[in-house]
């Protein structure tokens, strides 16, 4: 990572770019072949323009070639331009997407393996955001500096040469007023303008945040009639961003004022400069009309330029999201940690200790269990105990702070953990479906899975019944998360899915508990079917069935275990799992 006040320093946006477009280095040779041959073809035209006009005054031929010679020559001249500006376009699209793919999946891999953490403290929208922008940058970094900056510079000097030859003394007051144009353009205002273009970026990202949020809690806020609140807050963003731009839009027209007096400046010189050493005899008539010919091929390109080294800056603090993205850290991965063999179920706590960090809800302090192969356990207790904790440690979301936690005597943070999710399956209360088709969502577990396989898992699940009653019965799009089914099809589509993977070990958090008492009914007869030989861990704050006929319940209250044993024991003694079960017995017989 960069030093602080060098973060937005072209020389790190070029290194960043170079590192994706480097791998690509025949196309990049062949694309500043290409640029290199448009910028002689455009110094050709006015040289020729000068030496027609001082052909037709001196009655001479022009390098000795006959007129027809000459227009041939023009032509093939300009057909090699064209051909040559047709595969420059076409090269630097394809040098531009393939930088852009390469990127994004350096992006997407990064988010992929970062610690839940992350997204935890961040929209999606943001993250998109900062993504879109990065993609955008990079594509008009690779324009500008290839495809524009480098083929306006090689004009200029070719046209710079040419004076030269023509009289040095214009083409160093040229050269000046350049260098002038130049420094002018890259630190005039240009430190103000980063400094907004860098808050415009952080108020966008909050507002791509607020869209992704409206997009994903469209029904919360439908059914609290606060759309004109949010509209109101995402105006109030809008009205905040469009103040910075203003006040960004000011600073170039002082900047542009300036630079046209400048570019102004150089145009007048050389025509004065240019007429008077004509008339002195100095310089012939064909060379002054090279000199005005030129005026366009150096002051057009460096407004160009400047343009270009301006919006590479502004595209360095664009891509400085993507640094970050890069440079953050990634899950730890331990020295000795290795794949684990397939496991039979057991699992173990140890006094396992663990804390959120800036979070206090969801610490487990010196917790210890044990569940054999096949057995089920239930982890029962209130709001922000630690039920849900223990299933992030099973999975290595978050690593535990002390103690140890055991996959068939193996500990947890010496196997990768990709290779413990593989053999976990996760039934969760309000499952994420794509919008897809349900085979799609079904076989999202195991890709490769055949129709039948898909079908078996589906039975089990008790939804191959629903589904075959859909228009398109497996190939069915269910909406965004799942809004086309109902909340009990949605369940059993997740079931499918844990089914389909064929675990070792099996999660339900709190899997029932959102659902009518006859759809629980229909998801609890899948569940039995799921969990029938599997080691399963049944999160939740509900007496089912099947928590009841659970090998092993714990009762957990501000990260302690308090009570642990059978249903049956737990309401013959006193303690919070009984005076629960009072409760909700109370609450059965008033219905």
């Amino acid at each position: 990572m960069p030093k602080k006040e060098n973060k937005y320093k072209i020389t790190v946006a070029l290194f960043f770019i170079w590192a994706y477009i480097r791998k690509y280095r025949l196309v990049l040779f062949i694309l500043l072949s290409t640029i290199i041959i448009i910028a002689l073809a455009d110094v050709f035209t006015p040289f020729l323009l000068g030496k027609i006009v001082d052909s037709f005054l001196s009655k001479t031929l022009i390098l000795g070639f006959t007129w027809p010679t000459i227009i041939i020559i023009w032509i093939i001249v300009t057909l090699i331009k064209i051909a040559a500006g047709r595969v420059r376009s076409r090269i630097s699209v394809w040098l531009e997407v393939s930088a852009e793919k390469d990127l994004v999946q350096d992006l997407v891999s990064k988010i992929f393996i970062v610690p839940i953490k992350y997204h935890h403290n961040r929209k999606p929208g943001e993250i998109l955001k900062k993504i879109d922008r990065a993609v955008n940058a990079i594509d008009l970094m690779i324009d500008s500096l290839i495809y524009a900056f480098i083929s306006n510079l090689f004009s200029i000097a070719m046209a710079l040469v040419i004076i030269i030859s023509i009289k040095w003394e214009i083409s160093l007051i040229n050269f000046l007023i350049l260098l002038l144009f130049f420094f002018f353009s890259i630190k005039f205002r240009l430190k103000n303008i980063l400094q907004l273009r860098k808050k415009i970026n952080v108020l966008y990202d909050k507002i791509s945040g607020y869209i992704g949020d409206f997009i994903a809690n469209i029904f919360t806020i439908k059914v609290n009639t606060t759309e004109k609140q949010e509209m109101k807050r995402l105006d109030a963003d809008y009205s905040k961003t469009l103040d910075f731009i203003d006040r960004q839009m000011k600073l170039w027209t002082q900047v542009n004022a300036g630079q046209g007096i400048i570019t102004n400046t150089g145009i007048i010189l050389t025509v004065i400069l240019g007429s008077y050493y004509l008339l002195q005899g100095q310089i012939s008539p064909g060379q002054f009309t090279m000199l005005v010919a030129f005026i366009p091929l150096i002051y057009q390109p460096i407004w160009w330029m400047a343009d270009q080294y301006r919006g590479l800056k502004r595209m360095s603090v664009d891509i400085y999201g993507a640094q970050k993205i890069l440079n953050l850290k990634s899950e730890p991965v331990l020295m000795l940690e290795k794949p684990a063999t397939e496991i039979t179920g057991k699992i173990e706590f140890k006094n396992v200790d663990f804390k959120y960090p800036e979070r206090n809800q969801g610490v487990l302090q010196h917790v210890s269990f044990k569940v054999q192969a096949g057995q089920t356990l239930a982890i029962f207790g209130e709001t922000g105990s630690g039920k849900t904790t223990i299933y992030n440690l099973l999975l290595r979301l978050y690593d535990q702070d002390g103690g140890k936690i055991l996959f068939d005597d193996f500990d947890s943070r010496e196997l990768k953990r990709e290779s413990i999710r593989s053999q976990i399956a996760v039934v969760p209360q309000d499952p994420s479906l794509f919008n897809e088709s349900i085979l799609d969502n079904i076989r999202y577990g195991r890709q490769n899975a055949s129709m039948a396989e898909v079908i078996a898992a589906a039975k089990i699940a008790n939804a191959h019944n629903f589904i075959m009653q859909l228009p398109k019965d497996y190939q069915t799009k269910v909406g965004e998360r799942g809004v086309k089914l109902s909340g009990g099809q949605v369940q059993r589509i997740a079931i499918a899915r844990a089914a389909l993977r064929n675990p070792k070990i099996l999660i339900l958090d709190e899997a029932t508990s959102s659902l009518d008492p006859k759809t629980k009914f229909e998801v609890l007869g899948a569940l039995r079917n799921l969990i029938a030989g599997r080691t399963t861990i049944i999160i939740t704050h509900d007496f089912s069935a099947i928590t009841q006929s659970a090998d092993n319940i714990i009762v957990l209250d501000k990260g302690k275990i308090v009570q642990q044993g059978t249903h049956h024991k737990l309401v013959s003694a006193p303690g919070i799992y009984k005076d629960y079960w009072q409760v909700q017995q109370s609450h059965l017989l008033e219905k």
